[in-house]
């Protein structure tokens, strides 16, 4: 099964994304929002990267996975999370890429 590597991701992202927010604090959602999240996309797209490699369906599943919490759990006004956080995705995704050449060399 060839998605079967983003599965355990995607477990990750899920816990993160839609069991956080039950904690009940605004201050803590805020963080969320602004740090944890980030930190913890960029060090999953990281690892996953050093891993695999790049793979474009990454930063995707982590920003699909985070629209219905946004709906769930936010308004409309935290979307943009779902555009940076792809992009935090990209950016450790190619930074794991690096890391994983020079790694082979």
């Amino acid at each position: 099964m060839k998605y079967k590597k983003y599965i355990i991701y995607a477990a990750i992202f899920v816990t993160l994304y839609y069991l956080m927010p039950l904690i009940p604090s605004k201050s803590l959602m805020v963080l969320s929002l602004t740090l944890i999240y980030p930190v913890a996309n960029f060090a999953l797209s990281l690892y996953f990267a050093k891993k695999y490699g790049f793979n474009l369906l990454f930063p995707v599943i982590a920003a699909v996975l985070f629209v219905p919490a946004v709906f769930i759990y936010m308004n409309e006004s935290a979307l943009i999370y779902v555009v940076i956080y792809f992009v935090i995705n990209l950016i450790g995704l190619a930074t794991g890429k690096v890391f994983k050449n020079k790694k082979s060399k």
